[in-house]
């Protein structure tokens, strides 16, 4: 709550430190990576979000870390990755 909060507030700078506790406590945790993810994406770091997406990605894929990690390609120029992402996510759902 702390760390989205920082997010919400606007002061992501100040979302780092917890965010990177949180990881460190908690090192397999897909939930820890994707808030990390999304601290670096507050931070204007999407390069740095898509890695650790794609890491809790690895863990475990969901909808809204995939809709994450589509954010974070798109803000990169890299709008031809975030489409196969999707495509490949839509296939394995309708397996």
């Amino acid at each position: 709550a702390l760390v989205r909060g920082w997010i919400v507030a606007g002061q992501p700078g100040l979302a780092v430190a917890p965010a990177d506790a949180f990881r460190s406590r908690s090192p397999g945790s897909a939930d820890a990576l994707a808030l990390a993810g999304d601290v670096q994406f507050a931070n204007a770091a999407p390069a740095r979000a898509a890695l650790l997406y794609a890491k809790a990605a690895k863990i475990r894929e969901t909808w809204p870390l995939t809709q994450r990690t589509v954010a974070a390609y798109r803000a990169l120029g890299r709008t031809e990755a975030a489409n196969r992402l999707l495509a490949r996510r839509l296939v394995a759902d309708l397996m």
